[in-house]
């Protein structure tokens, strides 16, 4: 590791916020988001157990989600896996008991769909206890431990493996503990300098949100009009209902496809080629090709506006080293397709 970006991560964390306030801080928001995601199950049929059951897995999941970007969580991490390699193996691990206990509640616990979810989390793990941990740069094993955690989420291979029917959350279950994974795994184990896992703007940051928000805007409109990917189509949306939908998307999609793709993808690629230019180009077109499978058939217009998109996420991320940032632009061009383009 070089000196220089030793010392910018040492200044980061000593910046971090820390105190037992911020865990409490953590905790009430996976309840309250919990919640949230309690009255959407109600929705798609959960009743009595099972919805309790899916509402406290859920909330399991979203406090190493919330505390790690909150607190100094991740250094703690850290410390005990440089004391005791392997003991990664059982903070991942840990990982898997949400699973278990919501399978256990609603009966539905079985060997091969805990062996799928276990694999997941194991498999990327395994990759990274083998990787050269002294060397600063993301190699081989660091790529293909990404690729393990990305391809089963984003084709949905392994969503099917939580007890819940269709609908009811078991997609964000399986995307909160991915998140979980790779903040742990990337970040606290093999400790990827500069990925961004933090819930705060930073210097800059608002101006980078809107900044990006609005170019990408004025090029990427035209574009989709043009092509007839979108569509003037308001609907009426309450200012509520879009606060709502913006923080969805947040949390849901914007921050986890910013940390894969932003924080593990071009931060690698960079670290790699040393090139932020090569590493924002590469990293937004795929982007743009991770998008071609969203839908009944491929959309080369679809990859087109992700891939473009991509570049102003990348650029807010490289201008604030952080997450929060991209992820918010991200949000708000998705509240805003949805909400007003969708075609």
């Amino acid at each position: 590791m070089s000196l220089e970006t030793g010392t910018a991560s040492q200044q980061e964390r000593a910046r971090s916020p820390e105190g037992p306030w911020l865990y409490l801080a953590a905790t009430a928001l996976a309840l309250a988001v919990s919640l949230g995601g309690g009255a959407l199950g109600r929705r798609a049929g959960l009743r009595g157990g099972s919805l309790a059951a899916a509402m406290l897995a859920l909330a399991a999941l979203l406090l190493p989600y919330f505390a790690l970007g909150m607190t100094d969580l991740a250094d703690r991490f850290r410390a005990v896996f440089e004391a005791h390699r392997f003991s990664v193996l059982a903070a991942v691990l840990a990982l898997l008991l949400p699973y278990v206990f919501l399978a256990a509640a609603t009966e539905a616990l079985s060997l091969r769909p805990f062996l799928r979810i276990a694999l997941y989390a194991l498999v990327p793990a395994a990759l990274l206890v083998l990787a050269n941990r002294s060397s600063p740069q993301p190699g081989a094993l660091e790529a293909l431990a990404v690729v393990a955690l990305w391809i089963p989420l984003d084709y949905r291979l392994v969503q099917d493996a939580w007890p819940l029917p269709p609908g009811a959350g078991g997609h964000a279950l399986h995307t909160v503990l991915a998140v979980d994974l790779a903040v742990i795994l990337f970040v606290a184990y093999r400790g990827i300098e500069q990925v961004g896992w933090r819930f705060r703007l930073g210097p800059g940051g608002l101006g980078a949100v809107l900044s990006n928000f609005v170019v990408f805007a004025a090029i990427g409109i035209p574009i989709g009009l043009a092509t007839g990917f979108l569509a003037w189509n308001p609907r009426i949306i309450s200012p509520t209902v879009l606060v709502v939908r913006f923080l969805m998307i947040l949390f849901v999609t914007g921050l986890p496809e910013e940390l894969l793709f932003r924080g593990l993808v071009q931060n690698g690629l960079q670290q790699t080629l040393g090139s932020p230019r090569a590493a924002l180009a590469l990293a937004s077109v795929l982007f743009g090709l991770a998008h071609l499978n969203n839908g009944p058939v491929p959309d080369w217009r679809y990859a087109l506006l992700a891939s473009l998109a991509g570049i102003f996420y990348g650029r807010a991320y490289q201008r604030t080293r952080g997450l929060m940032a991209p992820a918010a632009v991200h949000a708000l061009v998705d509240t805003v397709w949805g909400a007003f383009l969708q075609a």
